[in-house]
Parts: C-alpha cells; structure tokens; sequence
C-alpha cells in the first residue's frame, strides 16, 4: 500500500494537512516521521499542540526577514519549537543559538560540534574527504570511532552527528548507529556531485544565504580543481535585502559568477539582477555575468566549464518548479545539465569524426 503526498508549498504545511499525512503514515505501519518545521510555521501555529521526541538546531543565520523583519522574531520562532520538544539536539557550534539553547533547553538533550574538546557529547575529528563520500573519527564519552558517511562538506559532517546524537536519545547503542552511517543516502541538492565530461564536476548545492554560501565554497575549494565556477540567484520571493550579501559573500572566491533569479515571483527579473549586482563592488568586471532565468543561468555556467573546473550551482535547485507570477513552471538542474552533455557529446563526435 502506498500513497501520494502532493508536495507543500511552505516548507511545513498546514496543521489540517500535517495531520491528514500523520494519519495515512499511521495507516501505513510507520512508527516515526522526520519533518522541517519552519520559523514561520510555529510563528503561523501550524505546529501548535504538537509535542515533538526530538528537535534539533543545526545553525541560526540571517534568513526569512522579509517575514520575521527583525532577528530577535526570527530567534524567537525558532526557539518556539523547543518548547515543543521532549528533548533536543544541539549544535554548540552555532554562535547565536548553540550555547543558549544548551544552558536554557530543560529537558534531556545531546550537543554536537566539529571542535574536538568543545565540551560538546558528540565531536567529530579526523575529517577526510573521498570521490565517495567522507570519513572521520567519532568521539563519544570519551572514546573514539570510527565513522564513514556518503556525504561531502563538513557542514554534512555536522548534520550527521544530530542524526546520531537523535538515534542515542532515542536509546540506540553508537555500534548499531556506526553500522548504518554508510547506508545513508546524500540528499538531494545538498552537495549532489555530478561528474561531466573531462572531469568537470557540477555541484548541486541549495546554499541560499550569505552564511551558507561561504561555508559551501569553503568546502568546494577543498577539492581538485583547474577553475571555479560558481552560480548564484536572487530570489523573487525572498528578503531584498539579502540579495547583495550573496554577491558580496562570493567576490573574490571563484574565477567566474554568473548572477541568476530564482522564483522571479511578480517581479522583473532585471530588477533582481540588479538588487544583486549592488553587492558586488566591481559589478563590471569580466567574470561576472548575468542570466535572467535560472535555465539560461545553468547553460551560462555549464558553457564557461573547461576541463577539470567545478560548476558550483547553488540556490533553488531542489523545488522542481520556478514561481512566475503566481505560476509554477516545471525545472530541472539535472535535466538541463544531461541536455546540455548530451549536445556536447553529439558536437565533440562530429568535430572527432
């Protein structure tokens, strides 16, 4: 037996629809669901007389203002769904949450951190990085594992230690949990590697805001390369005044940008472009260059790849869709990427012919 949810809009959706999709998993036989509840949603009470097992903070960066308006709402919701939670899962690493949400959080709780000696329950040391994935050493009440998971950047490292530190409060034993780490699928758009003609590789990354951006690349820059190429959008339905810090975040940090929009919305796309364009502060120089469509911002990046580069295309690369006045136009990173090898296959054929 099985069903199809219809994907939300909101990344948590309605109280109405959240406890139509708890019933059909109950009818199913599942016994535990992992969702995103949003700062808007507990804002919005989507969530509201839900008790949660386990809540997990994973970082706490500038976002959603043109909703919250200011941070300390943004905080505030965000805190929100603690308050909901029988128990929590914290990352000390994060400077504006961590360490509060420690002190303050009164139930049984696990902290993590990439800083061994952190004082944090779960730390990851040793990090190594491979064509297939990552290995680290695991430490847990005092002792050292070691650990393996499929997955790139050591932000994912961090995320992977809250999954662990999810799996012990729920009562499994670290053995079990090291057994299975291997298993564990990258998701989609979160450093989703694709490998293209004379060993270019195409990152797929949702990296959407300042903070997010600079860790990407960080980690990008810790693989082999020839040239970076990195693609950014402004997003239409987003904070504006987000959009230079993006510009601002990658100057100086890649050997091309292509500036793009995502989800355009009811705006014009050159007014987008140009919201970006104010971060930069040489907005002119030869590196730089614009798309007004995410397609066409693909192709751009795609065609300035030369042997051994890295295409880096970040933001809305998981959503299926761009917004357009209203309008939810079908998109595909991955299939404008097969299109665009395929035709360059079938050319490079000719030209060898």
């Amino acid at each position: 037996m099985s069903f199809l949810i219809k994907k939300s809009t909101p990344t948590t959706p309605e109280s109405t629809d959240l406890h139509q999709i708890f019933h059909d998993l109950l009818e199913l036989g599942d016994k535990a669901m992992v969702m995103e509840v949003s700062s808007i949603a507990t804002d919005q009470k989507r969530v509201h007389g839900m008790e949660f097992d386990a809540a997990i903070l994973t970082n706490f960066s500038e976002e959603h203002l043109e909703y919250h308006k200011t941070m300390d709402h943004y905080k505030k919701c965000k805190l929100a769904l603690f308050e909901q939670s029988k128990t929590a899962v914290i990352n000390i690493d994060d400077m504006e949450m961590g360490a509060e949400l420690a002190e303050t959080f009164p139930g049984r709780k696990i902290t993590y951190s990439l800083v061994p000696g952190s004082g944090a329950d779960l730390c990851a040391d040793d990090i190594s990085f491979s064509d297939v994935g990552s290995s680290f050493t695991l430490i847990y009440k005092g002792q050292r594992h070691h650990a393996a998971v499929p997955v790139f950047g050591t932000y994912n490292i961090a995320n992977a230690l809250s999954a662990v530190g999810t799996a012990l409060l729920f009562g499994y034993k670290i053995t079990n949990i090291l057994q299975v780490l291997p298993m564990l699928e990258s998701p989609e758009g979160r450093f989703q590697v694709i490998t293209g003609p004379d060993n270019k590789k195409i990152i797929l990354d949702y990296a959407h805001t300042p903070v997010a951006l600079t860790r990407l690349v960080e980690e990008v820059k810790k693989m082999k390369y020839n040239r970076l190429i990195v693609m950014i959008a402004g997003i239409g339905i987003r904070d504006f005044n987000k959009m230079p810090k993006m510009a601002a975040a990658i100057e100086g940090h890649a050997d091309e940008v292509i500036v793009t929009v995502d989800h355009p919305g009811h705006h014009d796309p050159q007014i987008i472009i140009d919201q970006v364009m104010k971060g930069f502060t040489e907005p002119k120089s030869p590196n730089i260059k614009a798309a007004l469509t995410r397609k066409e911002g693909v192709m751009a990046s795609l065609a300035a790849g030369e042997p051994d580069d890295i295409i880096l295309l970040t933001s809305g690369c998981i959503n299926g869709a761009q917004i357009v006045k209203g309008m939810e136009i079908p998109h595909s990173d991955e299939e404008i990427i097969q299109s665009h090898y395929d035709s360059y296959s079938e050319v490079r054929h000719e030209l060898e012919a």
